[in-house]
């Protein structure tokens, strides 16, 4: 699976992005965290398709500033038996 992501808003220098990938919702672990006004990125990440219930990969993200959370946002991206999902996450 490959999650690029993508600044679409305007934010201050130092905020920042948490993105929480996870299979089960809101159960997430933080995975990825960077600046907000960072070069887009493309993440790769392996996924396993094992029980026929785990359908979904789920993503919450948290867009940070002075240590507060200001802008949240979450999605979920059907996952596939065999091959590759491409997937834009915009913030």
């Amino acid at each position: 699976m490959n999650v690029a992501l993508h600044k679409t808003g305007s934010y201050q220098p130092l905020d920042s992005v948490n993105v929480q990938f996870f299979y089960i919702p809101d159960n997430g672990v933080n995975m990825y965290g960077r600046k907000t006004n960072s070069p887009d990125t493309t993440l790769n990440l392996s996924t396993v398709y094992a029980l026929p219930s785990l359908t979904k990969f789920y993503m919450n993200w948290n867009i940070i500033r002075n240590n507060s959370i200001i802008s949240t946002g979450k999605d979920s991206i059907p996952l596939v038996q065999f091959g590759t999902v491409n997937y834009t996450l915009n913030y």
